[in-house]
């Protein structure tokens, strides 16, 4: 009897202990299904936040560079003094849904967080310096602006707002520092050897076709391109002449305009 009695209570400790066990085992996985989920959805929030943050900064970027084409665009054509005249106008720009639909999905504000603004600066070039754009090596006048603009994505339920600043120098550079400064097309059919020690810039296009040795010791720039074949209705035809550049030889950069009133045309610069 005592041993009948015995072996029932060992049973019931080894039920227990194996319902002891399971719960003991649930309870584990359970903590790891619930710190999973809680890492899904971690993750994919800051998954959103992540894409919401670089849209953000894709409308910001759009916001400056609307701005900083206006104020190119209105420096070669108008020159400094209608740019100056402007800065509250370029202020009160940014992207808007009669550009692209788009944009409806964005609000723009400025530092203050003004809406519908974006901040524009404007520091004046007092000191002839060297310049530290395209143009390095160069002295000048350069003023500087410096753009900014923050976006946010309307209605979204994470406040995620993305920022960019840009900064571009206008700057002034007298034209006595180019060994050459060519308004037109630049065409070179030099005879001798020649070798030309500083900077050269056209506003055009280069052709290079000498009969000898033709050296460049400073950066050559053009607006259009730099070729070594003769422009067409050169009579001169093609020299196997030698063209060596010490320097860089830069084609599509920016337009150095000439400050004769508000038009550069090639009749105003001839008059």
């Amino acid at each position: 009897m005592k041993c009948a009695i015995k072996g029932k209570i060992c049973r019931s400790i080894e039920r227990g202990s194996a319902i002891v066990m399971v719960l003991v085992f649930t309870t584990i996985c359970l903590i790891i299904l619930l710190g999973l989920l809680g890492w899904v959805t971690s993750n994919a929030r800051l998954t959103q936040r992540h894409c919401q943050y670089n849209r953000s900064i894709a409308a910001a970027e759009a916001a400056t560079e609307k701005i900083l084409t206006a104020i190119s665009t209105d420096y070669k054509n108008q020159g400094q003094g209608y740019v100056l005249a402007n800065l509250d106008t370029y202020r009160h720009m940014y992207p808007t849904s009669s550009e692209d639909p788009a944009w409806a999905d964005f609000s723009f504000m400025n530092l203050q967080g003004t809406a519908d603004r974006t901040y524009v600066q404007y520091t004046p070039g007092n000191s002839f310096k060297v310049l530290s754009a395209q143009y390095q090596g160069l002295k000048g006048f350069a003023n500087t602006f410096q753009i900014i603009s923050n976006a946010r994505e309307v209605n979204s339920a994470a406040s995620v707002l993305g920022a960019v600043q840009q900064q571009v120098q206008l700057s002034t550079i007298p034209l006595f520092q180019f060994a050459m400064f060519y308004n037109l097309d630049y065409e070179c059919n030099a005879l001798p050897n020649i070798t030309v020690t500083g900077p050269v810039h056209c506003n055009a296009n280069i052709y290079l076709t000498p009969v000898n040795t033709l050296t460049f010791n400073s950066d050559v720039t053009a607006v259009g391109t730099i070729s070594t074949s003769p422009k067409a209705g050169n009579a001169c035809g093609n020299p196997a002449g030698t063209i060596v550049f010490k320097g860089a030889h830069d084609s599509k950069v920016s337009t150095l305009s000439l400050p004769i009133r508000t038009n550069n045309s090639a009749a105003t610069v001839r008059h």
